[in-house]
Order: C-alpha cells, then structure tokens, then sequence
C-alpha cells in the first residue's frame, strides 16, 4: 500500500487532495503537514506541522511514515515589478504632431519556491514613438539578466517557455512597429498594426548548464482592426 506525503496541506487545494487520496488509500496512508496547525485534517488521519524549506525535517518524516509518494503543494511567491520615466513632446504641427520616449527599470525576486530557475533579476527598456500624419512609428530595446516576466510575453523573459530547463545569457531585442489609423467618425476607427521583434545572437545553456551559442531570430505580426470608442451625454448640468 501507498504511504503518501503530502507538503502544503492546508491550502484549498492541498485540503482537497488529501480528502481525495484518503479515500482511495486510506485516512492511515496519507500523511497531511503544512507550515501551520491544521486540526480539521488532523482529525482525520496523520497531520504533522512541517516546514518545506527545511530539508532535515522534511527526511524526518519521509523516514518516520516509511513514505514512498511526495505531493508538493508549497506556496510559490513570485513578484514583479517596474519603475520608469517618460515623457511627450507634442508639436502642434499637422504632419509631426508628437514624440513620446520612455525608459523603464524592472524587477524579478522569487521570495519562496524553486519554480523558476532563478531567485531574482532585472531588466531595462527603452522606447520611443512618433505620431506622423496618420502614422505611428514605434521602436524599443530590450535587455534583461535572470528576469523571468510572469504575465507577459516570453519574448522578455531569460528563461525558455519551450525547452525545460534553457536559460538565456542577458538576451536582447529589438522592436520595431508602424500603426496606421484612420478616423471614420467620432469615436470610430480603422487601423492596420505591423511589428517586429528581432532577438540578437548570445548564448544559451541547455538543461544540463552547458552553454552554446544562440544565433538570432525574427518574429513578427500583423493585423487590422477596428477601434470603437464612442463617447455620448448622459446629463447636461
């Protein structure tokens, strides 16, 4: 029979998991902890009060309940965050009518868990945009070191989203875009949106930390579209 560990017990999830497993194996074959009391498991089957940053400890029970099975439902605490200056230049003229720069500062920090392959890192970015007659140029720069960008696109990351366990050594990229719009009436437009990101070449280490050269690469997209923006007077005051 089955002797189950299960880390992180006490979360919605880690709860859900236990009652279902000591149903299939047995209240007796499924030992709960997490970093705190939890009496409701407790008093259905073997609960231990278990840190599982604590290697010695987690060995202890592992031994202790001769487990065979591991159940990792530790918290994850990962963060992100940003910190630029900007600014806009607008002309007044007809054809060149504004410049927009920014420039951006990032941050990455794995504050628990081991679900990324770095604890922290950082990142920059630069940008700029012009808005020409019915045009806008766009272009950026992109470089990072150990960054991993949670909710964004891949593309800003230093870890590979298709190969476990690649790594990028301070990837860089460029980016260039052009919008073109046109007003059909208030509040309704029609556009056409062309990018490019282009990757330059560096290095790469595989799964195993072995490092290799990484040739670049190009990407791009493009689509139209159809902005509605409608405004309208509820109530004149």
């Amino acid at each position: 029979m089955k002797k189950i560990l299960i880390i992180g017990a006490g979360g919605q999830i880690g709860s859900e998991l236990t009652t279902y497993l000591r149903g299939i194996y047995g209240s007796r074959n499924v030992v709960a902890t997490d970093v705190r009391e939890c009496k409701a498991l407790g008093a259905d089957g073997p609960f231990e009060v278990l840190d599982a940053l604590n290697a010695t400890s987690v060995a202890s029970v592992v031994a202790r309940h001769e487990i065979d099975t591991i159940f990792n439902n530790s918290v994850q605490t990962l963060m992100n965050g940003a910190i630029g200056v900007g600014g806009v230049w607008n002309t007044g003229h007809r054809i060149f009518k504004n410049l927009n720069v920014e420039l951006d500062a990032t941050g990455y920090y794995q504050q628990a868990g081991e679900i990324w392959p770095f604890d922290s890192g950082y990142g920059l970015y630069a940008r700029a945009s012009a808005d020409i007659y019915d045009f806008r140029v766009k272009t950026s720069y992109w470089t990072c070191e150990d960054f991993i960008s949670m909710f964004g696109s891949p593309f800003f990351g230093a870890a590979s989203m298709i190969d476990e366990g690649v790594t990028f050594d301070r990837p860089q990229m460029i980016y260039l875009g052009v919008e073109y719009s046109r007003q059909l009436a208030k509040g309704f437009s029609i556009g056409v949106d062309v990018d490019v990101f282009h990757h330059l070449s560096g290095d790469m280490n595989d799964a195993d930390g072995v490092k290799q050269p990484m040739g670049s690469a190009t990407s791009f997209t493009a689509g139209v579209y159809m902005r509605i923006n409608p405004s309208f007077l509820i109530k004149k005051f």
